[in-house]
């Protein structure tokens, strides 16, 4: 039973995952809308007044901040959950022996011995949060102020823009290739260092 219901939150975890940016922006377009979304009805429903969540820069960058989370939760998770089941139980149980407790298991072992997933994870932020598009194009086209414009809009934007050239673009998406290759090949040099010193 306990298996059964250990796979069924890591599915309900992972679901959001594999729903795509269209969809998951649709989502949270009819949550998040002044007229008829779901937080304004419940604003409304305790006497209060119409939040615009996407009209103000603040809540703007916060509610696109809410759908990227949610869809990237489940992967993370899993990652975290592989690496926490990659930590040799023998660590744990020398640690019990010489009478560690809980805090300091999770301070001396847990913690160092899943540095590698937190880079991988944290690198795996910063470079889909350069990379994203649907989900502030579509919620808020980058606006309002620019507040969610992220350098994909800007580009795709200058792309569209008869103001600009080919070249402005091209220029534009190479240098957010090179900053992304730059961050992975930090990171894996950081991984790669790391397992030699383990070694």
């Amino acid at each position: 039973m306990n298996a059964k219901l250990g796979a069924y939150a890591k599915t309900a975890v992972y679901v959001p995952t594999v729903i795509a940016g269209v969809v998951a922006s649709v989502i949270f377009l009819f949550i998040f809308n002044y007229q008829g979304g779901i937080l304004n009805w419940v604003v409304r429903q305790f006497g209060g007044k119409r939040i615009p969540f996407l009209a103000q820069p603040s809540s703007a960058k916060i509610s696109v901040a809410v759908a990227a989370i949610w869809m990237g939760f489940g992967y993370n998770s899993l990652i975290m959950f592989a690496g926490l089941h990659n930590i040799p139980q023998s660590y744990y149980e020398a640690a019990e022996v010489d009478g560690a407790g809980a805090v300091t298991k999770l301070f001396r072992i847990t913690l160092p011995s899943m540095r590698n997933v937190f880079i991988l994870i944290l690198i795996g932020l910063m470079t889909g949060t350069l990379q994203m598009f649907d989900l502030p194009y579509l919620m808020t086209n980058g606006g309002p102020v620019n507040s969610t414009l992220t350098p994909m809009i800007y580009i795709y934007n200058n792309f569209k823009s008869p103001e600009y050239t080919m070249g402005y673009t091209v220029a534009a998406a190479l240098l957010l290739m090179i900053v992304i290759g730059a961050l992975n090949s930090i990171v894996f040099t950081l991984i790669g260092s790391q397992k030699a010193q383990d070694e």
